[in-house]
């Protein structure tokens, strides 16, 4: 406990000597990023893909079948650490003659903390290199951040100072990214607009991605759940991608109300209607978690 105190108070002190920084550029004036994303902009709807065997050409039929029959344009794929160079450029060459996005997912609880953003930069780069190697319009469309902060021990003991160090990682990274020309979605939960952490919320927004990918994983109230983070992507021309949990209950404590597991394919199409229909905001998009579940949900309702 005292060593996690002692890195904290570093970590507090090195936010300090940025506020000023951070202020100007998050929260007063237009930054390099401000404004980013029109609100014309179109996020497809995508789905999440952690199964490394994906890539594979075998999978093929699985993929294709899945984003057909979920109306998806764009997957978010894990790439493991030891995916042969072939299997991902042809993976990417398949996406790209379909017409499909592919983003490049990845992300630590650990790297909310790190100073100066130091793995989430070497991912832009390694993205950079993938998209060389892929050549023109056959790369990564941009890369998904998977970084959960709120799963540290630091998060229990100051949530503000945490979130802020998260907040400015994000916008470093986003620097390097767009400087490349690589979209940034920011995945987040439905909880950052609360007190503590509501103010880095506005500037993760404002100059730390293109768009947010809200995990909105409680069914009992999924417009309210993302209220303030709609009002927030339209106030600065971002995008926004509502997130349905398909995993079946009993995996990382899901219960019947954080999933669609039971409930099925249509009934989270009914909900994505919905939330379109209420919000009418042509940045919003909406997006699957993730590419397992679903194929076994789709295999279950066509054998029943």
């Amino acid at each position: 406990m005292k060593k996690r105190l002692e890195y904290l108070k570093v970590q507090t002190d090195m936010l300090r000597k940025r506020g000023i920084f951070l202020l100007l550029i998050c929260l007063g004036l237009t930054g390099l990023w401000g404004c980013g994303s029109s609100d014309k902009e179109k996020w497809e709807d995508s789905i999440f893909s952690w199964n490394g065997d994906m890539l594979l050409k075998e999978q093929e039929d699985k993929v294709q079948y899945a984003m057909d029959k979920l109306g998806c344009r764009a997957i978010y794929q894990e790439i493991p650490h030891d995916a042969e160079d072939e299997v991902v450029l042809d993976f990417l060459a398949r996406r790209s003659a379909k017409g499909q996005q592919v983003y490049y997912l990845a992300g630590q609880a650990e790297w909310g903390l790190e100073k100066d953003a130091e793995s989430m930069k070497a991912v832009v780069r390694t993205v950079v290199d993938w998209n060389k190697a892929a050549g023109e319009n056959q790369g990564f469309e941009g890369i998904v951040w998977d970084v959960e902060p709120y799963l540290l021990d630091e998060w229990d003991e100051d949530k503000e100072s945490v979130m802020n160090t998260y907040v400015a990682n994000c916008i470093t990274a986003f620097g390097e990214a767009a400087g490349e020309g690589l979209k940034v979605i920011t995945c987040i939960p439905n909880f950052y607009d609360r007190s503590a952490t509501q103010r880095g919320l506005e500037a993760l927004i404002k100059s730390g991605c293109d768009a947010i990918a809200v995990m909105n994983y409680n069914k009992s109230d999924e417009s309210g759940q993302i209220e303030e983070e709609t009002r927030l992507v339209k106030k600065y021309g971002k995008g926004i991608l509502n997130i349905a949990e398909l995993q079946k209950p009993g995996y990382h404590d899901l219960t019947e109300i954080n999933t669609y597991y039971y409930d099925g394919i249509e009934a989270v199409k009914e909900s994505f209607a919905g939330l379109k229909e209420r919000f009418d905001y042509s940045g919003m998009g909406f997006s699957w978690h993730y590419l397992d579940p679903v194929l076994e949900i789709m295999e279950r309702e066509e054998q029943s």
